[in-house]
C-alpha cells in the first residue's frame, strides 16, 4: 500500500509541484548513509510497479525517534523504505510530516506567485461541506479546472475523466489546472486521492 506518501508523489507528479525542489539521491548514497544510522544491515531494490528505488533494514528491531529521523532525512522523497513491524508505522509517521510541511510551503508559494492565495476558499474538517469547497476550488482555479472533483468517486477524488482530457504531455494551462486545485487542497488540508489509490484521502 502506497499510503500518504506514495499518493503525494503520485499527485505531485501529476502537478509538477511539490518535492521539485528537493535534490534526487541516488541509491548508493541512500545505502551508505543509511548504514550510519544505526539500524543495522540496508538493503535496496528497485520496485518496477512502484517505478522507485526501496530502502530496506530487514535485521532492525527496534529503533530510537532520532534513527528513524536519521533515515528519512539520508533518503529523502525519492527512495521509500521498508521497516520491520512497528518501525514502520513509526517512520511513516515521520516522512509523512515532513512531506506535509514540504508540501503546504510549495502549495503556498505556488499560489502566491499566482495571486490566488489570498482567494482560497476556507475549509474546516468536519464543518465545511466537501461537495460546496470543491466547487469553490473549481471557480477559483478557472474553466480549466471545472469538473475536477465532481463524479461518481466523490469530493476527495480527482475526477479521472477530468484527468483524461488533460493533454499528454500536458501542456503548461494543463499542467496550471492540474496544480491549482492539488495545491489550494493540500494547503487547506483537504485530502485528495486517485482513483486505484488504496488509501481513504479523506482519512475516515
Amino acid at each position: 500500500m502506497l499510503g500518504f506518501f506514495g499518493t503525494a508523489v503520485a499527485l505531485a507528479g501529476l502537478a509538477g509541484g511539490a518535492f521539485q525542489s528537493i535534490a534526487p539521491i541516488t541509491p548508493e548514497m541512500a545505502v551508505a548513509a543509511a548504514s550510519k544510522c544505526g539500524l543495522g544491515p540496508v538493503v535496496i531494490r528497485y520496485d518496477a510497479i512502484l517505478q522507485s528505488d526501496t530502502l530496506s533494514l530487514p535485521e532492525a528491531v527496534s529503533a530510537t525517534e532520532s534513527q528513524l529521523v536519521c533515515v528519512d532525512n539520508v533518503t529523502e522523497f525519492g527512495i521509500l523504505v521498508e521497516l520491520p513491524g512497528d518501525l514502520q508505522p513509526r517512520f511513516d509517521s515521520i516522512r509523512e510530516r515532513r512531506a506535509s510541511a514540504v508540501m503546504k510551503a510549495e502549495a503556498r508559494a505556488w499560489l502566491s506567485k499566482h495571486g490566488l492565495l489570498e482567494r482560497v476558499p476556507e475549509y474546516v474538517s468536519g464543518k465545511t461541506d466537501d461537495a460546496a469547497f470543491t466547487r469553490a476550488v473549481e471557480q477559483l482555479c478557472g474553466p480549466r479546472a471545472t469538473g475536477a472533483f465532481q463524479s461518481r468517486y466523490g469530493s476527495h477524488v480527482l475526477n479521472p475523466e477530468w484527468v483524461a482530457k488533460l493533454a499528454t504531455p500536458p501542456d503548461a494551462e494543463d499542467m496550471d489546472a492540474m496544480a491549482c486545485p492539488l495545491n489550494v487542497t493540500t494547503l487547506v488540508g483537504f485530502g485528495v486521492g486517485l482513483v486505484g489509490n488504496e488509501t481513504d484521502p479523506s482519512g475516515q
